[in-house]
């Protein structure tokens, strides 16, 4: 071989300008190329892959060369101990020639040479320079590859990424027109529901207090039924209808001024039949004396619920305690009872939406799973905290403190 240095440069240059149409057309076009410039019997391209060395293209001017992968792994773990970039080995009429590839220091392929003479000094040198471009070459296609890849599935990724909000958008107008329609239905069935309730509610105390005429033991028996049953669907009603605004956020605190201590006592009458079937007995203990400054609704609801709740869950002849205490300008409610209690792997769920404790303890009263979420929520809403301990079978105290003494 007689290589001349312009020549050489010549055709480093053409190699780096060339064009490809694909990975296959890269390799064997590069591979032809020194191989015609060495005069070689065939080539052969091999990356490192672990302990192994995987062909990545090879090619030969005869149909069947005097090659095997055998002979091919016995090279280049010789060519790994020498020292040299380019090992030469000669096995009976052929000399291999073995080239490291490298990309800043690290060997990641070998290309293996075929040829029927050697090689001088200055053709070394050529193979050299040709190896040197050709490591870069790769490493510039093979990155090219990893990029069009990536780009396209970026591009794939923001296409289903636009259409999937296009979808959420037009679901999430459908979500907002049905919710829309939930909560003007439950408004409206709530004033339909609840007027008459008042009324049943109104007429069955007015006929307990027997201001029509007497009646008799039976007659008082169905009356306190009526009663006790219109307070827990009004209950429900009441609860199914406040959540519902929580969560259009169409609640708001309409703060005023009141005396605590007159609401807890329109509560415990209120809720008189609801206790007075159980035979419970509800105390009240009463040691606040300032008036506070709270939504006098949502301050009704929470006591309504907490109580309710205990009603509830006390078995008969039971007892309930309700009290109340200033520190400076906290307001504390407690509201305790000595009834069934909560074992204590429920007690971070009992104020969740929807969360039935008779789910788990033996009672035959129903809810909707809503006052305890609800309660906690009015007092949130004021800037307050609920807590609540328990033991099951000793009962449930719920303490509730809100910033809202008036000094």
């Amino acid at each position: 071989m007689n290589l001349k240095y312009g020549d050489i440069l010549y055709d480093l240059s053409n190699i780096i300008n060339l064009t490809f149409t694909g990975e296959q057309d890269f390799y064997e076009t590069i591979l032809l190329k020194i191989g015609k410039v060495f005069n070689c019997n065939f080539l052969g391209l091999f990356f490192i892959n672990g302990d192994e060395f995987q062909q990545k293209c090879f090619v030969s001017k005869t149909k069947k060369p005097d090659y095997n992968k055998e002979n091919a792994d016995s090279l280049f773990s010789k060519s790994i101990i020498d020292k040299d970039i380019i090992s030469i080995f000669k096995e009976k009429n052929s000399t291999y020639f073995v080239v490291k590839l490298f990309i800043k220091n690290s060997l990641f392929a070998f290309l293996l040479l075929n040829t029927k003479e050697d090689i001088l000094s200055d053709e070394k040198n050529a193979l050299l320079a040709y190896s040197s471009i050709f490591s870069y070459m790769i490493k510039d296609f093979e990155l090219g590859g990893v990029f069009k890849m990536q780009l396209g599935a970026l591009q794939n990724a923001i296409q289903e990424k636009n259409d999937a909000l296009k979808t959420i958008e037009k679901q999430n107008q459908k979500l907002i027109e049905a919710d829309e329609f939930k909560n003007n239905f439950i408004a409206s069935m709530s004033h339909d529901l609840r007027t008459p309730l008042n009324s049943i509610i109104g007429f069955s105390e007015a006929l307990n207090s027997e201001i029509f005429g007497g009646l008799n033991e039976k007659q008082k028996e169905y009356i306190k039924d009526i009663q006790t049953s219109s307070l827990y669907l009004l209950n429900m009603m009441n609860e199914v209808l406040d959540f519902s605004k929580i969560e259009a956020s169409a609640l708001k605190l309409n703060a005023t001024e009141f005396s605590p201590e007159i609401i807890i006592n329109e509560i415990i009458t209120i809720l008189s039949p609801l206790s007075d079937k159980k035979n419970i007995k509800i105390k009240f203990e009463n040691k606040c004396e300032s008036n506070i400054y709270a939504d006098l609704q949502k301050f009704q609801q929470i006591l309504y619920n907490l109580l309710t709740n205990s009603i509830k869950y006390t078995n008969n002849n039971g007892l309930i305690k309700i009290k109340t205490e200033e520190n400076s300008r906290t307001f504390i409610l407690k509201v305790e009872d000595n009834g069934v209690g909560i074992e204590k792997k429920y007690l971070d769920k009992i104020f969740d939406k929807f969360f039935y404790l008779e789910n788990h303890q033996t009672t035959n009263e129903k809810s909707t799973g809503l006052g305890l979420a609800i309660t906690k929520e009015f007092v949130k809403m004021h800037g307050g905290e609920i807590f609540v301990k328990s033991k099951p079978g000793k009962g449930t105290v719920f303490e509730v403190r809100l910033d809202v003494i008036i000094k």
